[in-house]
């Protein structure tokens, strides 16, 4: 999803399948989406929470990143919205937890702390009914906009940094 981000003039649309899941006759994994046969039981996937969590932090136009690193194992798309909201999305392909520092020229009067929304799909994790374990974590991280907002993103795991001004 970051590179059809950061491709969006390009990537007009893009879709998921399998949707749905009956738990106890999965054919694969994973799905959007599973359920047994309550139909309270619908559950969210690991794939359910990213795409909620990028559709959430949705900015109107895709700023330029610099970066002392390439590509590997983070990947990352930066974006903001006409009233100085930025977010900073970044996924960690790797088997270890990363350290990242995020600095937003421009962010001027920017606030001192940023909500950081993570995830991450521990191997233990349960997306089944009445025993989900499986959900985005919502923290603060405190920085300025001269030295930049520094978070741990975890390993499979994917953040969403949120800078107000």
């Amino acid at each position: 999803m970051i590179g059809m981000e950061r491709n969006s003039d390009i990537v007009k649309m893009a879709s998921y399948a399998p949707l749905f899941e009956h738990f106890d006759m999965a054919q694969w994994s994973p799905d959007l989406a599973g359920l047994n046969a309550d139909p309270a039981s619908l559950t969210g996937s690991a794939s359910y929470y990213v795409q909620q969590m990028f559709s959430v932090h949705r900015g109107e136009t895709i700023l330029p990143v610099t970066s002392d690193v390439g590509f590997g194992p983070l990947y990352w798309v930066a974006n903001s919205t006409t009233t100085g909201v930025y977010y900073v999305k970044i996924a960690n392909y790797g088997t270890a937890t990363q350290n990242v520092t995020v600095d937003v020229p421009g962010a001027t009067g920017a606030s001192s702390s940023a909500k950081l929304v993570s995830f991450t799909d521990p191997p233990t994790a349960s997306i089944y009914p009445l025993n989900v374990t499986l959900q985005p974590v919502t923290s603060t991280v405190t920085g300025s906009a001269a030295g930049g907002w520094t978070f741990n993103v975890a390993a499979y795991g994917v953040a969403i940094i949120t800078i107000t001004t």
